[in-house]
């Protein structure tokens, strides 16, 4: 059962890094970068487990920092977790990127 969908507005690499609240009931996540068209640039995740204060990097199955590239974002992240919020983060972003989210229980 869906719990939560969530995106961001545009954003671009002047806003920063910006957080989605995200539901700590839903355990599955997804989360996924859409660019504008002609984006380039880079979106670090990261995620803030539930009941914590800080941001830990969302780590792929290398164990390497899930980064989509907005010249191709490539697949959306699926994870598992008591999250409070999501957080993406751009590098040399040109253009726009909305950061979207999705939540639920199985």
């Amino acid at each position: 059962m869906k719990i939560y969908d969530l995106y961001t507005g545009y954003l671009s690499q002047g806003d920063g890094a910006q957080a989605l609240a995200a539901n700590p009931r839903a355990y599955k996540h997804q989360v996924y970068v859409a660019a504008a068209a002609g984006a380039t640039g880079t979106v670090a995740v990261s995620f803030r487990p539930s009941h914590t204060e800080s941001f830990i990097p969302l780590l792929d199955d290398a164990d390497a920092q899930v980064v989509f590239d907005l010249s191709d974002p490539g697949q959306p992240a699926i994870f598992n977790g008591a999250v409070d919020a999501i957080q993406f983060s751009p590098t040399g972003v040109v253009g726009n990127y909305r950061g979207l989210a999705a939540g639920w229980v199985e």
